[in-house]
């Protein structure tokens, strides 16, 4: 079958699916077309203002207004890509590169044009040969500069056949590289050019010359621009909040111009092209595309360390999704679909090396996966995929580990498909009939893309890049064909899947997704990894010695997945906590308790019973059991880690904080003088800072806004103690000076050792919390740290307090190191807030304008 037919057939395929699956819809609405082959970048293009226009950014005031209503993140991001596009123009253009500066990077990037720039520069050589010619004053054409057309072509013919002259070549390509003789040249451009000007060195007249380039336009330009010389595109996605996203897919479209299709249709759509375009028989050429861009990525990273002066890693580049997951394990037959990959950047690196960073990494993802459309149109006319790929359209669907990307590029696609509609009701008015029609109903058919390749690259701040970055491991497996594969060790999949699961817990709102039963399936085998054991092993001895009681009645069998996912599960919550070690007493006898009754991990909890109805069809009745035990130990971290959240709450209550009135009483009033007394004592040699949930409060309240639904509670007190120096007796020194400062307050003392030492202040309050009690309640903590920019603090009521962008960061850096699902999505949630509602509003209009 001819590849371009196959296309044809497989959106055919497609079509008849979509058709079965939503039989009310209208047919315009269910066709799947193919479609022509553009690389191409959605971005977001500055018009109503200028990047350096310091004072000109009200702009994101009237964005971040108009996503303060939405109750969803989908819908957060449809009115704030609404909003900004009254200041940005969001569009597609070519393919988007960025200036590195010099040095190896430069030096490495200098030689890897995309093929679309060797054929522009064809073009271009051509054109001027042609504009030379049509001046016969100027005799100054000579057989060099048609040479140059036909090395520009040699160039660009390498670069399409990637695999060389042992592979079939599309057409254009097979015609240009049959006139340049490379096909007996043994695929050597140089030779070939030196062939060709020897075989027409004797063409020196004007007419023999124009003659020659009609020729090489014949054979060379225009056979080399033929659009199925490939049959993938590159698209880049810059449109995504927290991640860049670079594609390589075959593009098809979705419905019609009058009657595009509609997104949800379009992501199932998707699922189905890219489930039949993944064939066994391709699997040997995508592994070793992964390992070719991996190779790419350490080459860069090199050039990186270079130009950056460090010997550390810069970048990480991993391949994740099922395809990871079953290669981790030994399997990788039993991986499906598109090949999701990722690259982090070390988040350490200060601002300008991360860029530097980025673009370098950006530029060669770009380039690699441009020459990767070449390969795969090699392959496929070397494999001529049979009509039996198209048998498996119907059940196809996206990974499911990686619905989130999945659906984040296709609202990605969806705002840009939005936004090139043309539709211009002024002009129906003043043009009626058939012209008024055209202009009102202007539109163009939605994309739906069969994915190849993906590859993600978080931005600088997301928890994504923080957390990974700190706690994935990447080790290289054998895949299919044997080709080395970087994936992530066991323990990543293990929190990948359990996020997806606990998120669905927390969920008591939308309708549980049927899909959640495939990764309860999943998760039970990750957990019976022989890799995991080792890990367990160890979580395990730990929390014998923090959870005594926990562990002695609940005894985890740490061979099997439920007793690995306990102690899991368990040991990630300990790790969330900030309280000092004596607190794990605390949250031992809670646990205790509740396994006593019965209620830790209870099948019978509301949300683990609606949530089982709604899977357990969808799982073997073999592995319901398990699945059902994974579920209820899931809703029973959830339930551990809601009741810290709203202990915090309580304490805050029982400290009685309060920013609004100027007579504080109780406890808060005791605070208030502490903070005041270490505001006295502070030096420039040892600054009291106030950080933590009470900076973020201040904050909030000196950007007047109130009642913040989703800052973090004041539980405690929080203070930076900045020491320039951080040596023992310099730390234990000024340690002792807050705790004499604090002991008129109640009981102050200096609790741990090292890095871990802290002056705390102890209060006894009224309410108590269901884990622990009141007495004795760390009410203040005094925690040392390395200074800051002293001209960069915020004075409020009378205290130094962190500047806002500290905080988000400190947040952010929290949620990072937070393993616990709930807890981390608190720390989130508190930067989001801090963001949206206070550097949001700093950076809103200077001035009072008059109103519209």
């Amino acid at each position: 079958m001819p590849v371009t037919e196959y296309f044809t057939e497989l959106a055919r395929a497609a079509s008849a699916a979509l058709a079965e699956e939503f039989p009310d819809a209208p047919a315009t609405t269910t066709t799947v077309t193919d479609a022509a082959q553009r690389s191409a970048a959605a971005s977001w293009q500055a018009l109503a203002v200028h990047p350096l226009q310091v004072l000109e950014t009200g702009y994101q005031d009237v964005v971040r207004a108009a996503g303060a209503s939405a109750r969803t993140d989908d819908e957060r991001r449809d009115v704030e890509s609404e909003a900004l596009s009254r200041f940005f123009a969001l569009g597609s253009t070519p393919l988007l590169r960025l200036e590195v500066p010099p040095g190896a990077l430069d030096t490495l990037l200098s030689d890897k044009p995309l093929v679309e720039d060797l054929l522009d520069q064809m073009a271009s050589a051509a054109s001027l040969v042609r504009e030379k010619l049509d001046h016969p004053a100027r005799d100054d054409v000579t057989i060099a500069d048609l040479a140059s057309v036909v090395t520009w072509a040699t160039r660009a013919v390498t670069a399409m056949a990637p695999a060389g002259v042992r592979t079939p070549l599309p057409a254009g390509v097979e015609q240009a590289a049959r006139y340049l003789g490379m096909l007996d040249t043994g695929w050597s451009g140089p030779d070939a050019v030196a062939a060709w000007v020897n075989a027409h060195q004797n063409h020196v007249r004007e007419a023999d010359l124009l003659d020659l380039l009609a020729t090489l336009q014949d054979e060379l330009v225009v056979p080399l621009r033929r659009p199925d010389n490939a049959v993938a595109a590159v698209r880049a996605l810059y449109n995504i909040e927290s991640f860049t996203l670079v594609r390589l897919l075959h593009r098809f479209e979705g419905g019609t111009a009058s009657a595009p299709m509609p997104v949800d249709r379009r992501r199932v759509a998707s699922g189905l092209v890219t489930g039949a375009m993944h064939p066994a028989t391709l699997t040997a050429w995508h592994e070793k595309q992964i390992a070719a861009l991996s190779a790419a990525i350490t080459t860069v990273d090199g050039a990186l360390r270079t130009q950056l002066g460090t010997a550390r890693p810069v970048t990480r580049f991993y391949l994740k999704g099922g395809r990871a997951l079953f290669t981790a394990l030994g399997t990788p037959e039993l991986g499906g679909n598109d090949w999701d990959t990722g690259i982090l950047i070390d988040p350490d690196l200060d601002p300008e090396a991360w860029y530097t960073a980025f673009a370098g990494v950006h530029d060669v993802v770009v380039r690699t996966l441009d020459g990767f459309r070449y390969g795969y149109t090699q392959e496929l006319h070397r494999t001529t995929p049979a009509t039996r790929v198209l048998a498996s359209a119907a059940s196809a669907g996206p990974d499911l580990d990686n619905a989130a990307l999945s659906e984040a590029a296709e609202s990605a696609e969806d705002q840009l498909h939005r936004a090139q509609l043309v539709r211009r009701p002024h002009l129906a008015a003043a043009a009626p009939g058939a012209l008024g029609q055209v202009a009102q109903r202007v539109g163009r058919p939605a994309g739906v893309n069969g994915e190849l390749v993906d590859v993600g690259i978080p931005t600088r701040s997301s928890v994504e890049l923080l957390e990974l970055w700190r706690t994935m491991t990447v080790a290289a497996q054998p895949g299919v064909s044997g080709t080395a594969l970087p994936v992530p060790t066991l323990p990543y999949f293990v929190a990948d899947l359990s996020t997806i699961l606990r998120e669905a817990v927390a969920d008591e709102q939308s309708e549980p997704d049927h899909k959640l039963g495939k990764r309860l399936v999943r998760l039970a085998t990750v957990l019976a990894g022989a890799g995991l054991g080792a890990e367990v092993a160890r979580r395990r001895e730990r929390l014998a010695a923090v959870l005594p009681r926990t562990v002695e009645l609940l005894r985890p069998d740490v061979a099997g997945a439920a007793g690995r996912l306990q102690v899991i599960t368990l040991s990630d919550l300990v790790d969330s906590q900030s309280e000092p070690p004596t607190a794990d007493a605390a949250v031992d006898e809670h646990l205790a308790a509740q396994l006593r009754a019965g209620l830790l991990y209870d099948e019978r909890d509301p949300q683990v019973v609606r949530i089982w109805a709604a899977v357990e069809q969808g799982i073997a009745e073999a592995r319901r059991a398990e699945a059902r035990t994974l579920l209820s130990i899931q809703a029973g971290a959830h339930r551990v880690a809601a009741t810290v959240l709203s202990d915090r709450a309580v304490r805050e209550r029982s400290l009685g904080v309060d920013l609004t009135r100027t007579e504080q009483a109780g406890p808060w009033r005791v605070l208030v003088q502490a903070l005041d007394r270490l505001a006295r004592v502070s030096t420039d040699a040892a600054r009291c800072v106030v950080s933590g949930s009470l900076g973020a409060r201040l904050q909030l309240w000196h950007a007047g806004v109130a009642d913040p639904p989703t800052v973090a509670p004041v539980d405690r007190v929080t203070v930076d103690l900045w020491l320039p120096h951080q040596d023992a007796e310099r730390v234990g020194v000024a340690l002792g000076t807050v705790r004499t400062a604090l002991s008129p307050f109640g009981d102050a003392r200096v609790v741990g050792e090292g890095p871990q030492a802290r002056a705390v202040l102890r209060l006894d309050l009224t309410t108590s919390p269901t884990i622990g009690t009141a007495t004795g309640q760390v009410a203040l903590v005094v925690r040392p740290v390395a200074p800051g920019d002293a001209a960069s603090l915020d004075v409020i009521r009378g205290w130094s307090v962190t500047p806002t962008r500290r905080l988000v960061e400190q947040y952010l850096e929290s949620a990072a190191a937070v393993p616990d699902f709930d807890l981390r999505e608190a720390e989130h949630a508190a930067s989001s807030t801090l963001l949206r509602r206070v550097l949001g509003h700093a950076v809103g209009p200077l001035r009072t304008g008059r109103a519209l």
